[in-house]
């Protein structure tokens, strides 16, 4: 009776662990469903369940027939137990064995629908999506084969000294030794495999003065890799067959075996050997198997001599003499597939004079382009809108972002962050259940600042702030004008999806949900939206409990038969439940378009098998491909997601071939959207990074290392990247680019501009300015110093770091103006007394001289670019610098 109530309840927990399982699976379905995306679902679940059950399924025959196989030699009793006890061990062996490989379904899964680059690697003339979708495969499968060898030995081993025996069956050793042969033939072959994926590997490979294959790997290396590897694998049939090859038959006499200390004709009397003494036997196996142990002899010391002893000989004798002629057509290789695997080859060079001096006529259009520099960024902005944004405890602020408007007709640079609801936040009484999930449900507007302005008292202008959103009035040229702030308009205010918003909420109850406050009156509302998952469906709703671990979810009476639970709000972690294949930047942005507010989170797909082309990096396994080829969109209101593809990218349309119908083009992206895509840091730092080397075209140039560019380095590491409006030569408009400033290598001295275009007529085309050679053109760090130094400049700093206070020094743009490199650098300070960021001073190098206001436009004036004074350019600082300034804390 104890036996079977036992045996119920173990059958019980393994029917509630099964029903939890299905529950879990079915609650992520509706998920998909309630986004209209249940093929992602569909695919995702069947592509790992087939590979899975595709690795089972031929690791389990494996072990299967070997369990046979033993079975046979041992003759063992018959017993149904142990029969069935083995076949489940060999079941849950197969399962163990297969579980990490069929991890990496995405990999076969790429592998099996894989579009053509169109590029052929120049050496074995194959695709490159060989090298990108296949070989990746193949490196896994080969590893799997390895381990599983391995496995197999512990197996049979295994078998052979537990399993029960019969009388007559054979001894162990001579079991053991039966199935030496065939393991080892696997292994030779397993062995040849990886030897053929080695030579495909060094196509990409990183360890050399440049990447993929050099003039030694070329013609000797590469070559006896392919041909060591068939040895490997004729090796392998010798050793299977090795037990047939030889003269000697089954239970015939081996050969007579002489034993002599010396050939000598005063020989001792020879010793025979008879066939059933220990040595006789082991003189017969070895002749049975000479003609296998003969092939691997030859096999490995060809292997050596031509791996290891002969590329040293024919690098030095060959190649080190005439390097450069046998390097070059390699060298043409990495520089060709490296340019075009990181998009560098679609660079625009632009000549630039960087002119010491403005003329005349070119100081107004100087003077505007420089009126809108961005002085404010992210980090200098960040006390301000923790202070004077966040306006309630229970919202907290997403990550201040850059973004452009078209404000007064013209485009403005700004700061953006979004106000997300935190119920972390509340007081430690109001933080129930109901509040949590039912109530504090969403986040409310945006905050925008301006990058190019500040107030009276050097503090950021806010155009867009406070609960409801107001919109300020914008300054305009022309105090006659009308402003113009349409695109400042928030129609949709609510934030259900953002950045950092991880808990779930549920909508639609009973109840209605906190909206904002009003003075002492809370303003309540309803969502309308229908991107949440409809738990009218007791099922559903059993599922989610399950899935969110909440019973209240189950009892709560305030669910109702239009109740939505809205989870996985996180614009991150939604984008990547629908598109899994994508790595998606680390920070989301927020943009206002036509009202709503939609998030835009950069996508990326890369690889480290493209041949020939350098990593970022420049480490093995590092990035050699990368493309910002997708932009998610994530409605912050209805949490809908679409993803636009941009650019050509066959690892995103192998892909989107995969999960179809979740990929737009993007011809179909709505113009208002459009204009607020960012071109990338993330692909721009890596861009930049390879093209400090690969901006190189010519071989010679690049194996004399003439012409290197420098990357400039800041506090904490690599000057990172910043966008700015700027203005091609001859432009009458200003494009927002992601703009990186390059260095002589070992100096300060300037020596490039490189600008990526984010407007959408000329969406990622890379632009880079090339100053001149002849003379020095000054580098940031360089400017800094100056503007330090500056007689007039420096006692005003001085004054500014008493009492506590801190002079910070902002980013400093470089802009190139009118054929003439200018220099911005705003200056803060951060007082002990205040935790706000104020502005006192914008330094500002022109026309070869440097002068500081407390605006740009002031700065400006003191040069006398605004009036177009030649005069005013002698050496002055503005007086609104330095007369009346007021230090805080003082």
């Amino acid at each position: 009776m104890l036996k079977k109530l036992l045996i119920a309840l173990i059958a019980l927990v393994i029917v509630c662990v099964l029903a939890a399982g299905c529950l879990w699976v079915f609650a992520d379905y509706t998920w998909y469903a309630a986004l209209n995306v249940p093929q992602v679902f569909a695919v995702t679940w069947l592509s790992r369940a087939l590979t899975l059950l595709l690795f089972v399924v031929m690791t389990y025959a494996l072990f299967a027939t070997t369990l046979a196989a033993v079975r046979r030699r041992l003759r063992p009793r018959r017993s149904r137990a142990a029969s069935w006890s083995m076949q489940a061990v060999a079941v849950l062996l197969a399962l163990l064995a297969s579980l990490q490989i069929s991890s990496q379904w995405r990999i076969f899964r790429l592998a099996l629908s894989g579009h053509a680059f169109g590029t052929a690697e120049p050496v074995t003339g194959l695709d490159v999506s060989f090298f990108v979708f296949t070989l990746p495969a193949l490196e896994r499968l080969v590893a799997w084969l390895l381990a599983l060898v391995v496995l197999e030995a512990i197996w049979i081993a295994v078998l052979i000294n537990y399993l029960p025996k019969s009388p007559d069956s054979p001894p162990v050793a001579g079991l053991i030794r039966r199935w030496v042969r065939p393991l080892l033939a696997a292994l030779m072959a397993i062995v040849g495999c990886n030897l053929a994926l080695s030579a495909c590997a060094m196509l990409y490979d990183q360890s050399g003065l440049f990447p993929g294959l050099s003039a030694t790997d070329a013609r000797l290396r590469f070559p006896a890799l392919l041909v060591s590897a068939a040895g490997a694998v004729i090796v392998a049939v010798f050793i299977w067959f090795s037990g047939r090859l030889g003269s000697a038959k089954r239970g015939s006499a081996s050969p007579r075996y002489v034993a002599t200390s010396a050939r000598r004709v005063d020989a001792q009397p020879v010793i025979r050997l008879g066939k059933n003494t220990k040595l006789g036997k082991v003189e017969r196996r070895v002749y049975r198997h000479k003609a296998a142990l003969i092939a691997f002899a030859v096999w490995a010391v060809a292997s050596v001599l031509a791996l290891t002893v002969a590329p040293p000989l024919y690098q030095a004798l060959a190649v080190s003499p005439n390097e450069l002629t046998a390097e070059k057509p390699y060298m043409q290789h990495a520089l060709d597939m490296t340019r075009a695997s990181w998009q560098l080859d679609q660079t625009m060079s632009v000549d630039y004079a960087a002119a010491e001096q403005v003329s005349a006529e070119d100081s107004a259009a100087a003077a505007a382009e420089l009126s809108r520099a961005r002085i404010w960024t992210p980090s200098s902005l960040k006390q301000a809108f923790k202070q004077l944004e966040t306006v309630r405890p229970y919202y907290q602020l997403s990550s201040i972002q850059p973004d452009r408007y078209v404000v007064n007709e013209t485009t403005q640079e700004v700061l953006v962050t979004a106000r997300e609801i935190n119920p972390s936040g509340l007081t430690k009484g109001a933080r129930t259940w109901v509040n949590r999930h039912l109530v504090y449900t969403h986040g409310y507007g945006i905050s925008i600042a301006s990058a190019t302005e500040s107030d009276a008292g050097g503090f950021p202008e806010f155009w867009v702030g406070d609960v409801p959103p107001v919109v300020a009035e914008v300054a305009t040229a022309d105090s006659t004008q009308a402003t113009d702030t349409a695109s400042l308009v928030t129609t949709e205010p609510r934030i259900y999806y953002g950045e950092n918003t991880s808990d779930w909420a549920l909508v639609g109850t009973t109840l209605d949900e906190f909206d904002h406050d009003e003075g002492s009156k809370n303003i309540s509302t309803r969502y309308e939206g229908d991107g949440g998952v409809s738990i009218a469906n007791p099922v559903t709703r059993l599922a989610w409990s399950l899935r969110l671990r909440s019973k209240d979810l189950l009892l709560s009476s305030y669910v109702t038969r239009d109740s939505q639970l809205l989870v996985t709000r996180k614009v991150a972690s939604r984008v990547a439940k629908i598109a899994p294949w994508l790595t998606l930047d680390s920070k989301p942005y927020p943009a206002l378009v036509e009202g709503r507010i939609l998030w835009i989170i950069d996508g990326y797909t890369s690889s480290d098998h493209y041949p020939f082309a350098a990593s970022a990096s420049g480490k093995q396994g590092a990035t050699n491909y990368l493309r910002n080829s997708v932009k998610a969109v994530v409605d912050a209101y209805t949490g809908a997601v679409t993803l636009y593809a941009f650019g050509q990218d066959p690892v995103r349309d192998a892909w989107a071939a995969i999960y179809p119908n979740t990929v737009v083009d993007a011809s179909q992206t709505p113009a208002g959207l459009a204009d607020h895509f960012r071109y990338p840091t993330k692909l721009f730092a890596a861009q930049a990074k390879v093209m400090r080397t690969y901006h190189i075209d010519s071989p010679e140039v690049f194996y004399n290392k003439e012409d290197l560019w420098g990357q400039y380095a800041d506090g904490d590491g690599t000057l990172a990247p910043s966008y700015h409006l700027l203005s091609a030569p001859g432009a009458d408009t200003a494009d927002y680019s992601l703009v990186l400033p390059y260095s002589i290598p070992g100096k300060d001295n300037m020596i490039a501009l490189v600008a990526a275009n984010c407007d959408p007529a000329d969406y990622g085309q890379l632009t880079a300015w090339l100053l001149p050679r002849e003379r020095i053109t000054l580098g940031p760090n360089q400017v800094l110093a100056r503007i330090q130094q500056d007689p007039a400049i420096a006692p005003q700093i001085a004054l500014w770091n008493q009492n506590g206070n801190t002079v910070v020094y902002g980013d400093m743009l470089v802009l190139p103006v009118a054929d003439s490199i200018a220099y911005v650098q705003p200056i803060f300070l951060k007082a002990k007394s205040a935790a706000i960021t104020e502005l006192v001073g914008v330094a500002l190098d022109y026309n070869d001289r440097i002068v500081m206001g407390s605006t740009v436009d002031d700065a400006l004036a003191a040069a006398g670019a605004l009036s177009g004074d030649a005069a005013a350019l002698s050496d002055t600082v503005t007086d609104t610098a330095a007369a009346g300034q007021t230090v805080p804390g003082d």
